[in-house]
């Protein structure tokens, strides 16, 4: 596609799932202990077939994933106008101490900063948090967003080891998300790895089944821990569709809606429930698929198992409402515009991104 055209498109398509290699990330963790184990418990979770599959699918795309010109060749192949590139999810390292941690996540959005500077008209950028020190999060966010003029960062679906494990829902990340959505910032869902580790080692599980878990589990701790009712003008992408949580609301419903639940929530009652009309107050973008709604408790009716009746506009959670209606992510994200927040500098260029992809680490 002519790049010239561009600017005369209403509608550019947006491709927010491509991946780049950041050769300083991996020079900064070359001989830690840390990297040695965490290769061992990725082949572990892999199993060795799939590992090597996943090993040539890479190699066989290595310039797709350092080289600009090749990236906007293969942009131009697919009818692409506008990228946003976040780091293979292989850098994350999130079993980096506080210090190394910050070496990576400063070499994340300098790295993808670079890249984007080379055609800031065709590719956005987005940097790295370390979700394994939640304390941390706010000022990677923003080393990211106002110091490297990206569009946002990306994270995976959890950090940590069994015992001292970081979920979505963990209220140490409250300052990082509230920061997030004060700045209008992406926040890219991209799981690495499945705590289902060794079921999934043959037939390339851990990534076609994996994947699609890591997804509902992350997105499930966003809905039911109040995430996005504490933070309303969260702007979340989540790659793979939202893995399995689109096509079984029907179960989250029920759960959402179930007497123990309720009982449960009952100090935390979630407002992000839509009211009868879908009307109510803007809440905000929430999840790509998956925002809006107003204000209120959850009330009989719903979609869930045991012929209850109702619908998207009934007793369910903003996310599981739009979800249910299957907006696709292209929109979403265009409607939350994907635009670079301030600089430090003072650029205040915009952008659009959006949804579709490749992926340098397995789809």
């Amino acid at each position: 596609m002519a790049q010239e055209s561009l600017p005369g498109q209403e509608h550019p398509v947006l491709d927010a799932h491509a991946h780049a290699l950041i050769p300083a990330i991996e020079a900064a963790v070359a001989g830690q202990p840390g990297a040695e184990e965490a290769r061992a418990l990725g082949l572990r979770r892999d199993g060795a077939p799939s590992a090597a599959v996943t090993r040539q699918m890479v190699a066989d795309r290595i310039p797709a994933l350092t080289d600009p010109a090749t990236r906007l060749a293969d942009m131009d192949a697919a009818g692409v106008d506008v990228q946003l590139v976040s780091p293979s999810p292989g850098h994350y390292h999130y079993w980096a101490d506080p210090g190394l941690a910050r070496e990576v996540t400063q070499a994340a959005g300098e790295g993808i900063a670079a890249l984007v500077a080379r055609h800031p008209d065709r590719l956005l950028g987005l940097g790295l948090v370390p979700l394994q020190h939640p304390a941390d999060c706010q000022a990677a966010l923003e080393h990211a967003v106002t110091g490297c003029g990206l569009a946002g960062v990306e994270i995976s679906s959890h950090a940590g080891q069994p015992g001292a494990t970081v979920e979505l829902s963990d209220e140490r990340l409250d300052p990082f998300w509230a920061r997030a959505a004060e700045l209008g910032a992406i926040v890219f869902l991209h799981p690495f790895g499945c705590s289902l580790d060794e079921r999934l080692d043959r037939f390339y599980l851990s990534n076609t089944v994996g994947q699609p878990v890591e997804h509902a589990v992350a997105l499930s701790h966003l809905i039911f821990g109040g995430v996005l009712d504490r933070h309303p003008g969260l702007r979340v992408l989540a790659a793979h569709g939202g893995g399995y949580l689109p096509g079984y609301l029907g179960r989250s419903d029920h759960a959402w809606q179930s007497e123990r639940l309720s009982k449960a929530h009952e100090q935390t009652e979630s407002t992000r429930i839509t009211d009868p009309e879908g009307g109510g107050p803007d809440r905000g973008p929430g999840p790509a698929a998956g925002h809006g709604g107003g204000r209120g408790g959850p009330r009989p009716g719903g979609g869930g198992p045991g012929g209850r009746p109702g619908g998207p506009e009934q007793g369910q959670p903003a996310g599981l409402q739009r979800a249910q209606q299957r907006v696709p992510v292209a929109a979403a994200v265009g409607q939350a515009r994907l635009r670079r927040p301030a600089r430090a500098d003072g650029d205040r260029q915009q952008r659009e991104g959006g949804d579709r992809g490749r992926d340098g680490g397995g789809p």
